[in-house]
């Protein structure tokens, strides 16, 4: 499991939040990811900064849907660009995630930031709106009452466990590995680095 270990329930005001992310790995901690030009899926070793930049992006969707302010994640790295084992397509790693990753992070963004921001603007206003927002003495008298209750989260989502599908290619270029459909023999270059590459 690749766990970014981080508070859990705080108060979404507070101007840093953390978040308590669990990734499922395969069992030999390889996660996995699909080309957004082939669609082929492959595997990488994991790194917790790639899982933050992808997080950081479903928050800026949720935020903008919601209409709540955008949460922004600290980048300790700068982004790694990967390039796709089967038609070496280069992107960053951010953008090689599989739909069932993003999915997840989406529910993951909406459930523990979007919604806690949503809920708190909403009861912030109906406190506002009951503070005595009501004239009278005159010939029309207006009286304004707003009570929000806060509904519950949705469950948290669950990622997980990935299958051990794949077989294991070591680059000595940048001694780094990554796993690609049982078979494929066809890599002309090393996702990480970019090196010109053969499979012996």
């Amino acid at each position: 499991m690749a766990e970014d270990d981080q508070d859990e329930n705080q108060d979404p005001t507070d101007e840093q939040i953390r978040f308590s992310l669990t990734i499922s790995l395969d069992r030999d901690s390889y996660f996995r990811r699909a080309c957004p030009s082939c669609g082929l899926e492959f595997k990488t070793e994991s790194t917790p900064a790639d899982f933050a930049w992808a997080l950081e992006l479903q928050l800026r969707r949720v935020s903008d849907e919601m209409g709540v302010d955008p949460a922004s994640v600290v980048e300790e790295a700068p982004k790694a660009a990967l390039r796709c084992p089967y038609c070496q397509h280069a992107a960053e790693s951010s953008d090689m995630h599989t739909a069932e990753t993003v999915a997840f992070l989406r529910r993951f963004a909406m459930r523990e930031y979007a919604l806690p921001k949503l809920h708190k603007m909403l009861a912030d206003f109906a406190e506002s709106m009951g503070r005595g927002r009501s004239g009278g003495g005159g010939f029309i008298s207006v009286s304004i009452s707003v009570k929000h209750e806060r509904s519950p989260l949705p469950p948290r989502p669950i990622y997980g466990p990935d299958a051990p599908d794949m077989v294991t290619v070591h680059f000595l270029c940048c001694d780094k590995k990554i796993k690609v459909a049982e078979g494929w023999t066809d890599i002309g270059s090393c996702t990480y680095c970019g090196t010109q590459v053969s499979v012996v």
